[in-house]
C-alpha cells in the first residue's frame, strides 16, 4: 500500500484555481507586453518608410525645377558688319574706306546669376576697300586687290533681365582684341608693275550693345539677336604704316598705309543650343 503525503492544510480547490488564474493572467499580461512593443516598432518603421518616400518625392519634384532653367548656351550668328575708316585728314588724306560686309559670330554664354552672363566671343568678316584711284600712292591702271580680313576675340558681361520664362534680354559690356589682314596686292601702272607684300594690323575694341533670346523649344533651342557698337583703339602694325616694295624697274618705292578704324558696329541674328 502506498502512502500519500497528507496535503497542506490549506489546499482547497479554490486555491488551486485562483493559481491556474494567476500564471495565465502573467502569461496574457507578458503576450501583450510583447505585442506592445511590436506594434510601436511597425508604428516607427512606418513612419520612417512614409518620411523617406516624401523626402525622395519632393527631390524628384524639386529636380526638374532647379533643372528647368539653361546654365549655359552655345551659339551661332550672322549679319550686317560696319567698320568705320578714320576721317582724320592726317590718317586717312585720300579718303580710302572699309564696306560693309556678312559678318559671322560664335559665342558661348555662362548664366552666372539670375541678372547676370558671362559671355566670349569670336567675331570674322571680310570688307571690301574702297580705293581711290591715286590714294596711298598707288596710281594703278589695273590692280588685284582681295577683302581685308577682320576677326577679334573678346568676352563680356551682360546683366540681363528676364521678361518671362522664354524671353531674355541684356546689355553687354566687354573687352577684346582684332586683327586686320590685307593679302598681297598687283598692281598694274601705265610704265612699270609691282608687288605689294601681305600686311596685318592689330586692335582692342570696347564693344557695347544689347540683346535678346527666345525660346522655342524650352530648354534646348533658342533664336537670338543682337546689335552691338565697338570703339576701336591701340592699332598698330604694318598695314597702318607705309609698305615698301621694289617695282618692274628695280626701283624701290612705297606705297601709303590703310586706315585705322574709328567704330565697329553690327546687326546679328541667330541660334543658341541651350545646355
Amino acid at each position: 500500500m502506498t502512502l500519500r503525503s497528507p496535503r497542506p492544510f490549506f489546499y482547497t480547490p479554490f486555491f488551486a484555481h485562483a493559481a491556474r488564474v494567476h500564471r495565465e493572467t502573467v502569461v496574457r499580461a507578458s503576450l501583450h507586453r510583447r505585442l506592445l512593443v511590436a506594434r510601436r516598432l511597425l508604428a516607427g518603421l512606418t513612419l520612417t518608410l512614409a518620411g523617406t518616400s516624401a523626402a525622395t518625392q519632393a527631390h524628384a519634384k524639386d529636380e526638374p525645377e532647379a533643372g528647368s532653367a539653361p546654365q549655359a548656351e552655345l551659339s551661332a550668328l550672322a549679319g550686317y558688319g560696319v567698320r568705320s575708316a578714320s576721317t582724320d585728314d592726317s590718317v586717312n588724306p585720300d579718303g580710302i574706306g572699309y564696306d560693309p560686309a556678312f559678318q559671322l559670330s560664335f559665342q558661348a554664354r555662362g548664366y552666372v546669376w539670375s541678372w547676370l552672363n558671362f559671355a566670349a566671343y569670336y567675331v570674322r568678316s571680310s570688307h571690301e576697300i574702297n580705293l581711290p584711284h591715286g590714294a596711298a600712292d598707288i596710281n594703278y591702271e589695273q590692280i588685284e586687290m582681295g577683302k581685308v580680313l577682320t576677326y577679334s576675340l573678346g568676352a563680356r558681361l551682360e546683366p540681363s533681365y528676364h521678361v518671362s520664362d522664354e524671353l531674355r534680354t541684356w546689355l553687354s559690356i566687354g573687352i577684346g582684341w582684332g586683327r586686320m589682314s590685307l593679302d598681297k596686292v598687283n598692281v598694274v601702272e601705265a610704265d612699270r608693275s609691282y608687288t605689294i607684300r601681305e600686311r596685318t594690323g592689330v586692335f582692342v575694341e570696347v564693344p557695347v550693345g544689347i540683346g535678346a533670346s527666345y525660346e522655342v523649344v524650352p530648354r534646348w533651342l533658342a533664336i537670338q539677336a543682337e546689335a552691338d557698337i565697338a570703339h576701336l583703339s591701340k592699332q598698330s602694325g604694318k598695314l597702318f604704316d607705309p609698305t615698301s616694295y621694289v617695282d618692274s624697274q628695280g626701283t624701290l618705292d612705297r606705297v601709303g598705309p590703310m586706315p585705322t578704324q574709328t567704330i565697329s558696329a553690327s546687326f546679328l541674328l541667330g541660334v543658341s543650343l541651350l545646355l
